[in-house]
């Protein structure tokens, strides 16, 4: 039936789902890497189950991905965004944008945050059936199973979103329910399964929308014509997996070399067990006979080690070139604007929060009737955290370190000791 694949992913959701599944469990920290087991930690050839299950308990997730995020969108909006021109009732939409009580900064700050883990977001702006105050939706690029557009590059047409709802199943359990949203121009259908049937989908609700288009803005970083994104910290997602793997050879050899083996020479094997320990004598009639300890020599280790660094390194460089001056003309609005600013990939990134905002708040001028006009313009703060001191600075410490003035420890904490980028937990 045509409605079973109501629920089956468009072509672009299936490109950038590997790339989402390595980016959320890397977010998830050391025990979501813990629980994807072989997907990232692959079992050596004679290694054994029950070794390679401990090995892995043993490893620790050091989360540069996670930290990078963190730290790039958590500079650009310490300070709040203004809307400026806007009706009174845009103004009121801005105070509780998502209709859970998020202001508009504090949205935007989550906006930019998923453009920087995912690439790729969406921003449904709905309003209740009542007529009610519009909100906006937050949906990530692994809700949004299918985007289908006009052919004359018009917008979109359909929209697909997986959710899941909690549903009471008795006086006490609840339990998730999956349930497909589709939006077209002018209605929306929620589709559903039976709980003894997960294949068969059919159609829950239904009904009309206030407006006829489908009130969605895409956000998509670096997007080709046919607007299919990659997540822009991808690199350092594989680098940080890297680390991950490299981290539980070093975690499991460090394991190893602190056991020391007892070795053994010329003694007499007729006894079952020889006790080793204070207030013990070992005694053997053979001239040649030994026993000692034998220990780890450690070079393996101290290589280890530094490999660990290396990466931490490169996952450092990679959050500081966000940061660092592009070269190229800019473009005549970048030149009105500081030339650090404009050219570093953050600031733009952050433009494009803004655009995208603008495009949320004419979208909620239309369900309240207003003219397009009376949606204002959303305003960045005149006082950017990442300004071009701070662009200097990671550029300065990127040259020095390309040029070997400072060794991988040195590069890793003046990044942190000058405030560029905290790397620490």
């Amino acid at each position: 039936m045509e409605l079973n694949r109501v629920a089956e992913p468009g072509p672009s959701w299936q490109e950038l789902a590997p790339d989402l599944e390595l980016i959320h469990d890397l977010m998830g920290g050391t025990r979501q890497m813990r629980s994807a087991g072989l997907r990232w930690l692959p079992k050596e050839h004679s290694e054994t189950w029950e070794a390679w299950r401990a090995r892995l308990n043993r490893s620790v997730l050091f989360n540069g991905l996670a930290r990078t995020v963190a730290a790039l969108s958590g500079r650009p909006f310490s300070h709040d965004v203004k809307v400026e021109g806007a009706h009174p009732q845009i103004m009121q939409f801005c105070q509780n944008i998502d209709g859970r009580g998020a202001s508009l900064t504090t949205f935007a700050a989550q906006l930019l945050r998923l453009m920087l883990r995912d690439g790729l977001v969406y921003l449904l702006v709905d309003a209740s059936a009542d007529g009610g105050q519009p909100y906006c939706v937050m949906i990530e690029a692994s809700q949004m199973i299918g985007v289908r557009r006009d052919p004359d590059n018009q917008g979109i047409s359909q929209i697909r979103i997986r959710e899941q709802i909690l549903q009471q199943k008795g006086a006490f359990v609840d339990e998730w329910q999956d349930q497909i949203r589709v939006i077209e121009r002018g209605r929306w259908m929620l589709f559903r399964t039976d709980s003894n049937r997960r294949s068969d989908w059919s159609r829950h609700a239904s009904g009309r929308m206030g407006i006829e288009h489908v009130p969605v803005v895409e956000c998509a970083v670096d997007a080709d014509y046919a607007m299919r994104a990659r997540p822009p910290l991808l690199d350092l997602a594989w680098l940080n997996l890297a680390h991950w793997q490299s981290s539980s050879d070093q975690r499991h050899i460090l394991h190893i070399a602190r056991v020391p083996i007892l070795f053994a020479r010329g003694m007499d094997t007729s006894e079952s067990q020889i006790d080793i320990g204070p207030n013990r004598i070992i005694m053997a009639e053979d001239s040649t006979a030994d026993i000692k300890f034998v220990e780890h020599s450690g070079a393996a280790i101290a290589a280890g080690r530094q490999d660990l660094l290396d990466l931490e390194e490169k996952m450092a460089v990679m959050g500081l070139d966000l940061m660092v001056r592009r070269t190229g003309h800019p473009t005549a609005t970048a030149r009105a604007i500081d030339h650090a600013q404009s050219n570093a990939f953050l600031h733009m990134l952050v433009d494009d929060v803004r655009d995208h905002l603008n495009g949320v708040l004419k979208w909620a001028a239309l369900w309240l009737g207003l003219p397009e006009a009376a949606a204002g313009e959303v305003i960045l703060p005149k006082h950017f955290p990442i300004d071009a001191q701070i662009a200097e600075t990671a550029e300065s410490l990127l040259s020095d370190k390309r040029a070997g003035r400072l060794s991988p420890e040195e590069f890793l904490a003046s990044i942190e000791r000058k405030g560029v980028m905290p790397l620490s937990a």
